[in-house]
């Protein structure tokens, strides 16, 4: 008999003997879809293929860099063509002439046609180490020289030194440029018993010497005033004039044309006309007094200079006592003041041939002047600036006259801070008292 039990757990079955329960089958259409794997499908090949490779950013940089060098060689090199200077020799110098050379005896490259030229001259006294070469003006008279050695103590030569044409050298920072003074002609030698007439003298409706003369300080342009260098070359006919001119400043860098001829001018009615040289109480170069000196005298007809605000102290007495004999050079037969402010040290008065301006100052300062003895008065002269009338002009030139002060003056109304603008409202007084 067949049992059944209704409840399975009675009689358990062995897990090894127990089978799965078997499902029906499923069809296609209600199976669940396959996922697709994830990543990109590799190729029948089985390899993956390769990213492309960038060009790193310095590449490019070293690129760019070295086509802009090439375009800035092949730019040099047709410029270099163009100028005809690219892979060409310096021609040798033609059979039968002399190599040039400088001062120090090395042969100089003989220099292209289209470079400048310009003379070094070898001098006799050796130059200092940082000497530079100088140019020379158009004038027939100037020779360049490099500047002596010991400037404060050499006394100029004035024989020209040959010169020696060499290539012209690369641009230095030069000082200012001088040169070795022109000599004058020496003067005709008279009979015994003869004397030689200063300038202007002896001259047909000229007065002879006189006692005192006008030291006009003619600072202006004669374009800007003319009417005031006409009436200082009228005053001629009257008394002796020396008109004192400052054209820009000093000589400048170049010759005024209608300066020059107005000086002419001043010449031709015997007017003694100098160069006015600043030094600024000593602080200014000797190399440039020397060069205004030198510019001076290719630039202007003048017959001397005056050089202006000088220190009085003796201690610059051998610096200008060189300074004057180099001017001497230039001018032998001509005028070279000394100006000063105040009465300078009485060692300055040694100098031979030197004049002097002893007073520079206004009316007021006059009256407690007093002029020291043993003084030629010859060489002496005194600027006086603010008087106040007619009257007290005359008062000046009479104590001047009086006490035998000085032969050289010249007294203004005007005042500071340019006291030499204008001629002073007393001309024609000052003119007449001081003529013969």
């Amino acid at each position: 008999m067949a049992y059944f039990p209704e409840d399975p757990d009675l009689f358990p079955v062995s897990p090894r003997r127990s089978q799965p329960s078997r499902k029906p089958p499923v069809s296609r259409k209600d199976a669940p879809a396959k996922k697709k794997p994830q990543g990109k499908p590799k190729r029948r090949g089985g390899k993956r293929p390769r990213k492309g490779k960038r060009v790193p950013l310095w590449a490019w940089v070293l690129v760019i860099l070295a086509w802009v060098a090439a375009m800035a060689g092949v730019v040099y090199v047709w410029q270099q063509v163009q100028a005809g200077r690219f892979l060409t020799a310096p021609a040798p110098p033609a059979m039968g002439t002399e190599t040039p050379t400088v001062a120090s005896g090395v042969p100089a490259t003989s220099p292209a046609p289209t470079e400048e030229r310009e003379a070094v001259v070898t001098s006799a006294a050796s130059p200092s180490p940082t000497s530079a070469i100088t140019w020379t003006p158009t004038s027939p008279s100037a020779t360049a020289e490099a500047p002596p050695a010991s400037p404060e103590t050499t006394t100029p030569v004035a024989t020209p030194k040959p010169v020696t044409p060499t290539a012209t050298p690369s641009p230095l920072p030069s000082p200012t440029p001088t040169w070795t003074p022109s000599p004058e002609p020496s003067p005709e030698p008279t009979e015994e018993g003869e004397t030689t007439p200063p300038p202007g003298d002896g001259e047909a409706g000229l007065p002879p010497e006189t006692d005192m003369a006008l030291l006009v300080p003619l600072f202006v342009e004669p374009a800007l005033k003319p009417q005031m260098w006409d009436a200082v070359a009228a005053a001629r006919q009257q008394v002796e004039v020396v008109a004192v001119i400052y054209p820009q400043g000093g000589p400048g860098a170049a010759v005024a044309t209608e300066y020059r001829e107005r000086v002419q001018a001043l010449r031709d009615a015997g007017v003694v006309v100098l160069g006015y040289v600043p030094t600024d109480q000593g602080r200014r170069s000797s190399e440039a007094i020397r060069s205004d000196i030198n510019l001076y005298d290719a630039f202007y007809p003048v017959q001397g200079v005056f050089l202006g605000q000088m220190p009085g102290d003796g201690e610059s007495l051998g610096r200008f006592s060189a300074l004057y004999q180099y001017a001497r050079a230039f001018f032998p037969q001509g005028l070279i003041f000394f100006h000063f402010t105040e009465m300078p040290d009485a060692t300055y008065f040694s100098v031979e041939g030197a004049s002097f301006v002893v007073f520079d100052g206004a009316f007021a300062d006059w009256e407690t002047f007093t002029m020291p003895e043993g003084i030629n008065r010859e060489v002496v002269g005194l600027w006086v600036h603010s008087v106040p009338d007619a009257v007290a002009m005359r008062s000046v030139v009479n104590q001047v006259r009086e006490g035998d002060w000085a032969r050289y003056l010249y007294l203004t109304h005007d005042t500071p801070p340019d006291p030499w603008d204008e001629l002073p409202v007393f001309w024609e007084a000052l003119v007449n008292i001081l003529a013969p």
